[in-house]
């Protein structure tokens, strides 16, 4: 493995240790062409908003009644935490002080859709994630159709390669 790759993995691995969601940690680090400018980004509320321990767990959400913002029981919520989560890859690209254009992206998880269509819009050209869910055909998932059509390329690595 490159030994720039293994850096920014393993940085992108410490970048998620600051995300505050108790079911998943990601970790993202944008790199420029030189590799001299990065950006970096974890999953999270937008700084705009507090953390809620209770959202964080899915166990609540947030309705609006009467103009104000209510917490509720996750079942009776209208927005609950996977609608306010930001991604990690999200939060990279806002974190970045310009267009990412030709641009590596360096993240602990395989890109969602979602996530995919952001970062080949901001015109990151290069991917280079961990597999964590032990997958290594990728030929079935929109994110690689994605990225393949939007000609953005994706490495996917095993974790046990930055050993």
């Amino acid at each position: 493995m490159d030994p720039w790759d293994k850096m920014y993995l393993q940085m992108a691995l410490v970048v998620a240790t600051k995300s505050k969601d108790p079911s998943t940690k990601v970790g993202a680090v944008l790199v420029s062409p030189c590799k001299t400018e990065i950006a970096i980004g974890f999953n999270g509320f937008p700084a705009s908003m507090q953390d809620e321990e209770d959202v964080l767990r899915k166990e609540t959400g947030y309705v609006l009644q009467n103009n104000v913002v209510t917490t509720v029981p996750v079942g009776f919520a209208a927005v609950s935490k996977l609608d306010l989560v930001l991604h990690a890859e999200e939060n990279a690209v806002l974190n970045c002080h310009k267009r990412p254009a030709g641009w590596s992206l360096y993240c602990t998880h395989i890109p969602c859709k979602n996530c995919a269509r952001f970062l080949a819009g901001s015109g990151v050209s290069h991917i280079i994630s961990l597999d964590q869910k032990g997958r290594t055909d990728l030929g079935y998932s929109s994110t690689a159709l994605i990225l393949a059509l939007a000609g953005v390329t994706l490495t996917v690595i095993h974790p046990q390669s930055l050993q």
